[in-house]
């Protein structure tokens, strides 16, 4: 059996009762549950104005940044407390975007303008002394040399744009997307429906997610033409560059080498042991409704999992809504917690808020706070809270300024290329003499061949890490850092010098990257992990002390 196919089908039923769906022929409290979910995706038809002609603010306020990754980068570490306000207008038909931002970081205020104009990005030159403030080693132009006016040329705007305007794809897709899920709903346990009163509930249980499965890969074999088609409608309405008739003959060729090898329809023994093997477990998904228009609503997902090997965790999530009339008020927590067991790391995610919506306005409150630990030592935490708010404006007006040769300039004549080179962030040649390296008596696979540099062996920093027990992570551009334990460790792509746990030490080769990969000078990485090291021919031996 193809594992993702049933992973595609979990998640399928666990997610996609979130999103609108319409009507197909069903009986009884299924066709409740359609019709109702149908006249949710009437709303959702009339949301694309938000993203045609509009305009809105927001307000992006950090409340906390700080852990053991931030500790070596002071420029991040100020950033707590920062407040970014935002003034947008936006006019899709046209082709304009405009923002005011407004930035209080560090004790400072900033501010300027960006817009987007058909397929050029323009924004003022006030940007430079920001990133100058924030940084004064990024090696950017002087903004008292420059003109008013920066811009980039990016032909990938014009993609953008085509997907704002493009309201005819969401008229098309609901109806579409309508009929797939009544598909689903066909094949739902009857048990998991139930209309009382002037309420419609949708129950599903961990049994009853394995028994929709079940009767689902059921109903595609037994209906493969018409599960192509509802299928294939869906996905080149999405995808408009895929021929419908090449993704049907597509997805009915697999479905038939499918059940030609014996991997579809799943049989209930494997279905099983797919969750045995995921230790994915569906605790509850409830999702109660008004049957008519107007009333309140509640989606309960409760979603749990462990490999056994690698992975466990948790996902919660609650929304409560009211809809009367064309307003829409609601609220929403998420809860994520994950533990990658092989790390020895914990993540967690929580995000609650509050948001209102009507035709023509919308507005939300929410908070967002993550935390990253290795251990009990703290890597990362942040949060953010965000404030916005959006009105539909038939008649708004971008003012993008008129660009002449007095006042703008192209972005690219003021960062010439030979400047990345100059910093080091390209590759750096050597004389790539190959070397293996040996812990504890087995080898260490990398992703890309380690070389002698100056005499100094040059190997991967993630490979070497993680098979020293530690962890890797970017920060910068130029910047890694590696966590074990207590200890971390700076390095800066280019540079032959280092921090540890705040101090700063030499090396005599600087890191570099090759075939995409961060090269590390071993010797000085491994000392620092607590190993031993001895060499033999072209082969470096680490013995863990």
């Amino acid at each position: 059996m193809k594992k993702y196919f049933v992973s595609m089908l979990t998640l399928l039923f666990c997610l996609i009762l979130m999103f609108p769906a319409g009507a197909q022929t069903l009986t009884g409290d299924k066709q409740a549950l359609v019709n109702k979910i149908n006249l949710e995706g009437q709303q959702l038809q009339t949301q694309t104005q938000f993203t045609e002609t509009a305009q809105g603010s927001a307000e992006y306020r950090i409340t906390r940044l700080d852990g053991t990754l931030l500790m070596m980068t002071k420029e991040l570490a100020n950033i707590q407390g920062a407040k970014l306000n935002l003034d947008y207008q936006i006019n899709s038909p046209a082709q304009q975007l405009g923002f005011k931002w407004k930035l209080s970081y560090n004790g400072k205020d900033y501010q300027g303008d960006v817009f987007l104009s058909g397929s050029q990005i323009i924004f003022t030159k006030d940007l430079l002394q920001l990133i100058k403030d924030i940084n004064p080693a990024q090696d950017v132009p002087d903004p008292k040399s420059v003109p008013q006016y920066i811009y980039v040329d990016d032909p990938e705007l014009a993609n953008m744009w085509r997907a704002m305007l493009d309201s005819t794809k969401v008229q098309q897709m609901v109806p579409r997307l309508t009929n797939l899920i009544a598909f689903i709903v066909e094949a739902m346990p009857d048990k998991s429906v139930r209309v009382s009163g002037d309420k419609i509930t949708l129950q599903l249980g961990q049994q009853d997610l394995k028994d929709a499965i079940l009767s689902l890969t059921a109903k595609i074999k037994a209906e493969p033409d018409r599960f192509a088609t509802l299928l294939a409608e869906y996905v080149t309405t999405v995808d408009a560059t895929q021929s419908f008739a090449e993704t049907k003959a597509q997805i009915l060729r697999d479905l038939q080498d499918s059940i030609k090898n014996g991997e579809f329809p799943p049989t209930v023994e494997q279905i099983d042991q797919f969750f045995k093997e995921t230790g994915l477990t569906l605790e509850s998904l409830s999702y109660t409704m008004p049957e008519g228009t107007n009333g309140a609503g509640t989606f309960n997902l409760s979603l749990r999992f462990d490999d056994q090997k690698n992975v466990a965790g948790h996902i919660n999530m609650v929304t409560e809504q009211t809809r009367n009339g064309d307003k829409l008020d609601g609220k929403l927590s998420l809860d994520v917690k994950v533990n990658i067991k092989d790390q020895g790391m914990d993540v967690g995610a929580s995000m609650s808020g509050t948001y209102s919506q009507s035709k023509t306005s919308a507005a939300s409150d929410s908070s967002l706070q993550v935390n990253v630990l290795s251990g009990q030592l703290p890597l990362l935490n942040i949060g953010l809270n965000v404030l916005s708010k959006a009105n539909v404006d038939k008649n708004v007006k971008v003012d993008v300024p008129t660009l002449t040769p007095a006042n703008s300039v192209d972005l690219k004549s003021l960062m010439p290329e030979d400047k990345v080179e100059a910093k080091g962030l390209l590759p750096i040649p050597g004389r790539e003499q190959p070397v293996n390296v040996v812990l504890d008596g087995q080898p260490i696979g990398f992703d890309v061949q380690p070389f002698v540099q100056d005499k100094r062996t040059m190997v991967p920093v993630r490979n070497l890490a993680q098979a020293l027990g530690g962890h890797v992570y970017f920060t910068n551009s130029n910047e890694v850092h590696i966590i074990k334990g207590n200890k971390n460790i700076v390095m800066f792509i280019g540079e032959d010098k280092y921090i540890v746990n705040g101090i700063t030490r030499q090396m005599d080769v600087p890191v570099s990257v090759k075939a995409g990969r961060t090269m590390v000078p071993l010797r000085f990485v491994a000392e620092e992990l607590g190993c031993q090291i001895g060499l033999a021919d072209d082969t470096v031996y680490l013995r863990t002390k």
